[in-house]
């Protein structure tokens, strides 16, 4: 009732429903939060970033399709803004958009960017894969190398050699780019990744065992 009312301050109640209300009170509030603001009422005194942030904690299929629907429009401080909003539930409804956004070459490249940190909030073998499946394909070695980065994320140590092994055979790899984009990242995970990198030394990729053998040392 609160998010339905247009001059009533909505952050705290929006927070407060994602966090305790069912699925069918977070989507009538998400309607409400959608209504309010294509109607032009979300601003007033609360910060510009405050109905996107909103929408997210409150998820629901009403805000996500709003929010997604951002994320495709021109303006891309909004689409951003709505990328992060996002992230705020976990939502796995969420991940064939965020997928298929990460691994579009013509999207823009900061929403491209912060659609990585959605699928990492997600998680799961659905995100990882669709991680592997750029890491494969995509063009761009600096996006390869932020797929797998995500996929550490998503995947832990057990990501480890199926990300390491992703990588396109063909590509070249500058010895700099494997120590600072892909070792300095699994030494992070510190002792529990020991396993995943003597296994991985027996790897058909020579990429894969390089980088293993770099960690270990």
């Amino acid at each position: 009732r609160v998010l339905a009312e247009p001059d009533a301050s909505y952050i705290q109640a929006a927070d407060l429903l994602g966090k305790v209300g069912d699925a069918e009170a977070r989507e009538k509030g998400g309607q409400a939060l959608v209504a309010r603001a294509k109607s032009g009422k979300a601003k007033g005194k609360e910060p510009e970033t405050a109905m996107f942030k909103a929408l997210g904690a409150v998820g629901g299929p009403t805000a996500v399709k709003y929010l997604e629907e951002k994320v495709l429009a021109p303006n891309k401080d909004e689409a951003a803004l709505a990328v992060r909003a996002l992230q705020e539930r976990r939502d796995p409804a969420v991940l064939p958009f965020a997928l298929k956004i990460a691994s579009d070459p013509k999207a823009d490249k900061i929403v491209r960017d912060e659609m990585f940190g959605v699928i990492e909030s997600i998680g799961g073998l659905e995100a990882q894969r669709g991680l592997l499946a750029i890491i494969s394909s995509d063009k761009e070695e600096i996006v390869r190398y932020r797929a797998f980065e995500s996929a550490l994320t998503a995947g832990k140590a057990e990501a480890i050699q199926p990300a390491l092994e992703a990588f396109p055979v063909s590509a070249s790899y500058k010895k700099v780019d494997v120590d600072d984009l892909l070792v300095k990242l699994i030494e992070k995970m510190g002792q529990p990744a020991r396993p995943a990198l003597v296994k991985t030394l027996g790897s058909s990729s020579a990429l894969a065992r390089m980088t293993a053998l770099m960690s270990l040392e």
